[in-house]
Parts: structure tokens; C-alpha cells; sequence
């Protein structure tokens, strides 16, 4: 008998043995989940890094990692959650409404935060923005579709765009600042806003009614929304236009991870210290859209959807 054999046979069966738990720990943890979102410094890219975040907190079982993963455009995201290569994505509330009939895989667990439509204003009186006493606008690229429901009703000349992201750019053209009106999509409360009402003459204003209606009409992925009072200082309850990022998920995801999605989600909106584009989550904003997007079916049950 080749006891040698034997014994090296032993001491490897003994190593196995030990091992399996670690094993058997580590292969529930290889399951990995792109979540794909936008380029670097825009908000989707951070709100996929802070849930990233959340998903590997003591206390949040999923039993699997999150990787964000950057990609230009939506359109590019849904694409690739189609060919398999992502199974959650973040894309912005057009998006949403043009492109998920084309991609009946991909499922809407949730709308996001609101990015409302900033009108600054350098019109007398300050309350109120006429169709008709609006000449000139400044605004970045994302607000071009306003523009244009804008210009429909009562032309309106865009004499330069403004790149929202980069504050210090903004902040110094707005110094030499000569159009009626400065728009621009964004969450709240946001720093450049605060710096650009420091300026004198600047104001934080609403559309009037029939323009805020105009735009309802011709972007149905936007809805009127209540900016509240003191989000900026000495700013009244001012009702805006907003449109709503959204969470996307490919239909083999299993229905057990949505579910602890959902409740991750808005747990975090819900805690004593959410992280800044958790802050103005709300299960509310899906009700908007209940009949307009195709949410996944964890998500209606969630929702209470009828």
C-alpha cells in the first residue's frame, strides 16, 4: 500500500473541505451587474456610483456586485442592454419616452430625481415670464427642445448656449449677461443657481400658464412640478417643468433583486442622511407615468399600481 500516496491524498481532501465554505461564499458574490449611465460629471454617472455604493452596504443582501459602466448616450445604453452587455441602465425622460417602445426587454423600475427647468430671469416684474415680453434666451444644448415649443408660440432668438456643467464658465459669461432669460435643466438645490441669483437684477421666475402648458403638451415626457418655497432664499413655491431621469432593468434580472432594488432605493431617500440625488426621490413621481412607460411588474406591485 503506498502510504505516501495516501497521505498527500488525505491532506488534499482536507484542503478542499476547508475550503469549500469560502468557496461556496465567494461564487454567490460572482454574479456581477452593469449598470450602465452617463459619461463622467453628469448626474447619472454620480447617481450610479452612489448605488453602486448602497448595493454593497452591510445590511444590503443582494449576493452580487454592481459595476457602473459609463455610456455616451441612451440610445447607446439601451442597445447594449439589448445585446446583453448591461442589465440596468440610467437614461434621461425623453429617452425613456421615444425609445423603450423599440427595446420590449427593457423594463422601468423607477423615475429618478426631478430636473427642473430653470428660468433666470432679467424681466420686469420678476413673477412671471410673458410669452410676449421674451425676446432672447441663453440656454445649454439639453433645453433646445423648450426652446423650440418656446419659439412656436412667440419667436424667441437662442443667441448663445451655455455649457451648464462648468460653473466658472457660467458664471463669468453671465457677468456680460443681456438676454431676457437663461434656462437650464438641473436637480435642486444646485450652487450655480445660487451664485447666478447673487447677481442684481437676477430672479428665479415661472412660466406663465399657457407656456408651461404649451411645453406639457409638445414634450409629454415632462410634467409640472413644485419647486418648494426657501430652496432658494427668499424664493416663493414657484411651479416648473420637470423631467425625470429613469431606472431601467433587462427583463432577466431576477424579480428578487428589483424588489430589493426598489426597497433599497427608497430606503436611502427615506434615511436621515441620503446622498444628494437620493434626496428628492419620491414613490409619488411614478404615478405620473403609471400609463405612459412600461414598468416592470415587481415595479407596479411596488407601486400599487392598479
Amino acid at each position: 500500500m503506498n502510504f505516501p500516496f495516501l497521505r498527500c491524498l488525505g491532506i488534499l481532501m482536507l484542503l478542499v473541505l476547508t475550503a469549500l465554505p469560502a468557496l461556496a461564499q465567494v461564487s454567490l458574490k460572482t454574479k456581477q451587474y452593469l449598470l450602465l449611465s452617463g459619461p463622467e460629471n453628469t448626474a447619472s454617472h454620480q447617481f450610479a456610483n452612489d448605488l453602486a455604493e448602497i448595493w454593497s452596504m452591510p445590511g444590503v443582501s443582494f449576493g452580487s456586485d454592481l459595476q457602473p459602466v459609463s455610456a455616451m448616450d441612451g440610445a447607446t445604453r439601451l442597445e447594449q442592454m439589448r445585446d446583453q452587455r448591461g442589465h440596468l441602465a440610467i437614461i434621461n425622460g425623453q429617452e425613456a419616452w421615444q425609445l423603450l417602445p423599440e427595446y420590449p426587454q427593457v423594463k422601468v423600475v423607477s423615475v429618478l430625481w426631478p430636473n427642473v427647468l430653470y428660468l433666470i430671469s432679467r424681466l420686469q416684474p420678476p413673477q412671471i415670464v410673458p410669452l410676449t415680453a421674451a425676446r432672447t434666451v441663453r440656454a445649454p444644448l439639453q433645453a433646445l427642445e423648450v426652446i423650440r415649443a418656446w419659439d412656436d408660440q412667440s419667436p424667441v432668438l437662442l443667441l448663445q448656449e451655455t455649457n451648464w456643467f462648468r460653473q466658472e464658465e457660467t458664471i463669468e459669461a453671465l457677468e456680460g449677461f443681456k438676454e431676457d432669460v437663461f434656462l437650464s435643466w438641473g436637480s435642486y438645490p444646485l450652487q450655480e443657481i445660487r451664485a447666478l441669483l447673487n447677481f442684481p437684477g437676477y430672479y428665479l421666475t415661472e412660466a406663465q400658464d399657457t407656456l408651461q402648458k404649451v411645453w406639457t403638451q409638445q414634450l409629454p415626457w415632462t410634467r409640472s412640478y413644485t419647486l418648494p418655497a426657501e430652496t432658494y432664499t427668499g424664493q416663493p413655491a414657484l411651479q416648473l417643468l420637470a423631467e425625470f431621469p429613469v431606472l431601467v432593468v433587462h427583463e432577466t434580472v431576477p424579480d428578487s433583486l428589483v424588489n430589493n432594488l426598489l426597497r433599497s432605493l427608497f430606503g436611502h431617500a427615506e434615511s436621515s442622511n441620503p446622498r444628494f440625488l437620493f434626496r428628492n426621490l419620491s414613490t409619488q413621481h411614478n404615478l405620473l407615468f403609471q400609463q405612459k412607460l412600461p414598468y416592470h411588474s415587481v415595479a407596479r406591485s411596488f407601486y400599487r399600481f392598479p
